[in-house]
């Protein structure tokens, strides 16, 4: 599930880069404000509290996602020239699930 996730994203950049070209070709270069599908990107999320239900496979699905989130932007960092130790992906258990626990 956790690959799904990253991958839709991957998949949604593509489809924002898509949806520029048709809309350019259709009404000019300037006729928008669609953001650059470089933009849409896991890496943004290098200061970020990810947020999950508290049964063990949404846990495991969150930790795993956090691995990636932070590998990705760790990566970006260091090619921006940023320290990448100041990347923080924090999880958090769903306050509205916890009284179930």
């Amino acid at each position: 599930m956790c690959k799904s996730i990253i991958d839709t994203i991957a998949e949604k950049r593509e489809l924002l880069r898509e949806w520029r070209t048709v809309h350019e070709a259709k009404f000019g270069v300037n006729s928008h404000n669609i953001p650059e599908e470089y933009k849409l990107h896991i890496a943004k999320l290098d200061k970020a509290v990810i947020n999950s239900d508290t049964c063990n496979a949404a846990r495991k699905c969150t930790a795993l996602i956090i691995e990636e989130v932070e590998a990705a932007a760790k990566e970006r960092a260091d090619q921006d020239g940023r320290d990448p130790s100041e990347v923080m992906v924090l999880q958090q258990d769903c306050h509205h699930h916890l009284r179930n626990v």
